[in-house]
């Protein structure tokens, strides 16, 4: 984040002599989104931090098992259902935190919100983002409960994480 958003000031590609500074801020907006490309890898980050938190929650269910750690969980006397719930609201939590953690450094490093931006607004980005960790950590769950193998799992994760980043705009121009 910091070195793409920062270091890759595409903002300078269109300014010039001949082009005033709101010309080419009205480029910016128009072709990014934004008139500050940080902002735009900053948002983009939160998205990539919670879908690679997410996935990996299903690892450890994999892990477990392998370990023979997930034997002696399932032999206490405690709900099945509890053990999925708390896998799912640990990686719920560990991407929510580390979320809030590149969302402060964006903000420390120059993220330029929207004018209308409030407080209420940030509430909502993580209400979204719960939402997104708790159905990404749920379907990746599920799925290492199928799978007993390891390599499985990394086959599904590559099969499901590479077509949603290359029709993202992440592999492309932004919009």
């Amino acid at each position: 984040m910091g070195l793409f958003g920062k270091a890759m000031n595409i903002g300078t590609i269109f300014s010039s002599p001949a082009l005033p500074p709101a010309a080419a801020e009205q480029v910016m907006k128009s072709t990014f989104g934004t008139a500050d490309y940080f902002s735009f890898v900053a948002v983009g980050m939160l998205s990539f931090v919670v879908l690679f938190t997410t996935m990996f929650s299903g690892m450890s269910i994999v892990w477990d098992r392998r370990l023979g750690f997930l034997g002696k969980v399932l032999s206490a006397p405690v709900a099945r259902g509890s053990i999925l719930f708390s896998k799912v609201f640990s990686a719920v939590i560990r991407s929510l935190v580390q979320a809030g953690i590149v969302l402060s450094v964006a903000f420390l490093l120059g993220l330029r919100p929207g004018p209308d931006f409030t407080p209420i607004n940030l509430l909502g980005v993580f209400a979204a983002l719960f939402l997104m960790c708790i159905g990404l950590s749920s379907i990746f769950l599920l799925i290492a409960i199928r799978s007993s193998r390891w390599e499985t799992q990394m086959a599904v994760m590559n099969l499901l994480n590479l077509p949603l980043l290359f029709t993202s705009n992440a592999s492309s121009r932004p919009p």
